[in-house]
Order: structure tokens, then C-alpha cells, then sequence
């Protein structure tokens, strides 16, 4: 039976909403709400509305860490690999949006950082061929390195921003499938790549094995852009069972849903709630 195993950072995520155009060096009239992220952390819990999956990760001993780990337990995401290290501060990631979108995002990826390759060997021993890895770049190369060189599973990566990807360029034959947007694209794109998916934000191209096609819907308005992302890759994954245009058909509700909810990755309630015929989607085979 397929297993799925998530390497990556947790946080908490801090994400101020301005009324109208934020305004730099001023104080902006906001809602600001405190709530979990990170994208190992996102990628995971997004899994586990459709399947259980285990998160190995690293968490500091923060009352709010603690009800994270609580969360995930609630959400079929198995916890009991994630180490918890009582000398690091909490892991934050700032998102500041406005009527534009994301104004500026500030990420605190020290605990990801924390991970070494020891606190990464029964996760390992674990893994089958038959089995899904996911690895975001938010943790050391030399941590990844060793994920991608010693899984015997199918291998995904979020490159997460260009410059955490810059530093893994060189392993990217080891990945069968990346999920990048176009800036980090361009960084890659040079290298050796397998299977891939360029998010654009209302759509995407997607080049895996025979399966060359882009894609794009009706723009949505977002109530809180953070881990729309992460939702749309896990859920692509989770559901690549069934066909890859059905999973991405799925991918898009969800990611749909991660957008018009306050948190980063939304209740199955709500991804049940979107009409996907509603969104329009357009699909072109790529030459």
C-alpha cells in the first residue's frame, strides 16, 4: 500500500490583511490573524484531507507548537518522527497582503535548519518503492541530499523560492517530480529535470511523462494567498491515482479553497463546497 513521508519546516504563521493599498512606512488599518504553516507542515496536513501521511520535521517545545502537533494529529498526519529541539525559538513566517495581493512575505526557517541526517533514519528504513517523498528546500542540502539519494520511493520537491533552489540545482536528477512557479523555473530550467509543474497562479503547465498540456481558470479573489501553493501540490500528488488530469482538476479545488480560507490549507468541508465547473478551466496541449 502506498505510504506518503513529508520532509520539510513547520511555522506559525503571522498574516497581516490591509484594508485598501498598504502604505510603506506607515501604520496600515489590517486584520491580522495567527494560525499554522510551513510548507512541509502545509503539504502535509493537505494530504491528509484524502490520506494519512507521516510529517518529519523539527518543532520547538512553544505551547503554540504544541497544539500544532495537535492539529496534525487531528488531521491524519502521523507526528511521532518530528523532533522537538527545547533550545530554538518559535519558526515564523510574516505575510503582509493588501487589494494587490502579497505585499511582502518574511520567512524564519531556523528550525527547518535544525534538522540533521540522524534525526532522518527510521523515516528511511521505512520507505518502499511503492511510497511518495516529499522535501521542501526550506532544510540543509546535505539533509536532502541524503533523502533523495537514499528513498527508494517517487521523489517530489517544492522548490519553495529561487534562492532555496539554487542551493539543490545539483540534485535535481534526483527528483521525479518538482513544482515550481516561473521565476524559479528559470532557475532550473538549464538542469537536468524529470517530471515538473509551473504554477502561474490561475493556472499551470504540466510536463509529466507523456503529459504535456497547460492549463488556466477564472481568476479568484483571495481572502489569504498563503499555501495555495502547497494545497494545490499535495493534493495533485495525493490524487495522482486517478488520472493526472483528474488530480489536477482535484488540485484546483483545493488550492481554490486554500484561497478563500483564512487558514493555509483548508477543511475538506470547504473543498467539497467548490464547483470546479465554475471556474472555467481551459486546457492547451503544449507544443
Amino acid at each position: 500500500m502506498r505510504k506518503y513521508y513529508v520532509f520539510g519546516g513547520v511555522n506559525i504563521d503571522i498574516v497581516a490583511k490591509v484594508f485598501g493599498k498598504a502604505s510603506i512606512y506607515e501604520s496600515n488599518p489590517s486584520t491580522i490573524t495567527l494560525s499554522y504553516g510551513g510548507v512541509g507542515r502545509n503539504i502535509a496536513r493537505a494530504i491528509g484531507n484524502y490520506d494519512f501521511v507521516e510529517l518529519i520535521s523539527a518543532v520547538s517545545r512553544s505551547p503554540l507548537f504544541g497544539s500544532l502537533l495537535s492539529d496534525l494529529h487531528d488531521h491524519n498526519v502521523g507526528t511521532h518522527m518530528i523532533i522537538s529541539d527545547p533550545s530554538m525559538d518559535n519558526s515564523i513566517y510574516l505575510d503582509i497582503i493588501d487589494e494587490r495581493g502579497v505585499v511582502i512575505g518574511a520567512s524564519d526557517t531556523k528550525l527547518a535548519e535544525k534538522i540533521k541526517k540522524e534525526d532522518l533514519i527510521e523515516a528511511m528504513m521505512l520507505i518502499t518503492k511503492d511510497d511518495v517523498v516529499i522535501v521542501d528546500t526550506n532544510l540543509p542540502h546535505d539533509v536532502i541530499k541524503y533523502i533523495l539519494t537514499h528513498s527508494k520511493g517517487y521523489n517530489c520537491m517544492d522548490a519553495v523560492s529561487s534562492k532555496k533552489l539554487e542551493k539543490v540545482l545539483d540534485l535535481l536528477e534526483c527528483v521525479d517530480l518538482l513544482k515550481v512557479n516561473e521565476y524559479e523555473y528559470a532557475v532550473a530550467k538549464d538542469y537536468l529535470i524529470n517530471d515538473y509543474i509551473i504554477t502561474k497562479g490561475n493556472g499551470a503547465t504540466v510536463h509529466i511523462g507523456e503529459f504535456n498540456y497547460s492549463f488556466t481558470h477564472d481568476t479568484v479573489s483571495p481572502v489569504n494567498p498563503t499555501g495555495c501553493g502547497d494545497t494545490f501540490f499535495a493534493t495533485f500528488i495525493v490524487n495522482m491515482k486517478k488520472g493526472i488530469k483528474e488530480a489536477l482538476i482535484e488540485a484546483v479545488r483545493a488550492a481554490t479553497a486554500s484561497a478563500l480560507s483564512l487558514n493555509a490549507v483548508p477543511e475538506m468541508e470547504e473543498i467539497k463546497k467548490i464547483d470546479v465547473s465554475k471556474l472555467n478551466i481551459v486546457w492547451r496541449e503544449n507544443d
